[in-house]
């Protein structure tokens, strides 16, 4: 929610109004240039474990991306209709409940001192017609502390981020 041709799409600047089916169309843009800035793979069933991949999380030492898993998915209905971040919902809405998971590290990670965080995910907005269109808002907070290996090496303590996306369903 923070990339500004995206919340420009969404709310352009001055309006009140907000228009998710052009965000959505925005974000397939992306998406089909292979651009995304993360991506949320949720398993069939709700006893494995989810991936969370993005580049905003790497290793220091080897700038690759850290293996974020998702455990202790729930499905919740609580948490209201208020919007996360700071745009409204659609006159529109699309109400459903909102998925819950914790976020770590998968494997704990080498140079990983701890890693927490969590993730939720609801429905925004949705219209049916010759194709589903499907837009989903979020938030993830996530948590690093490195061990002495990385903060010797000049890497410092860690990093720490709490972030609210949109998400569509990849297209395949």
């Amino acid at each position: 929610m923070k990339l500004s041709f995206l919340n420009e799409v969404y709310c352009p600047a001055g309006s009140t109004d907000v228009y998710p089916e052009e965000l959505y169309k925005k974000i397939l843009t992306y998406q089909a240039k292979k651009d995304n800035t993360a991506q949320i793979v949720l398993p069939e069933v709700r006893v494995e474990n989810g991936t969370f991949h993005t580049p905003i999380f790497k290793d220091p030492m080897e700038e690759m991306p850290f293996d974020i898993i998702i455990t202790d998915l729930v499905v919740s209905s609580k948490g209201g209709p208020a919007a996360f971040g700071e745009y409204d919902r659609p006159k529109d809405d699309w109400k459903g409940p909102c998925l819950k998971g914790k976020l770590q590290i998968e494997n704990g990670g080498c140079g990983i001192k701890t890693s927490s965080g969590k993730i939720e995910i609801r429905p925004l907005w949705k219209k049916e017609g010759a194709e589903v269109m499907e837009l989903f808002e979020g938030s993830f907070t996530f948590d690093v502390k490195y061990s002495a290996m990385y903060s010797k090496r000049g890497h410092g303590k860690g990093q720490n981020l709490t972030l609210n996306f949109w998400a569509v369903r990849a297209q395949t």
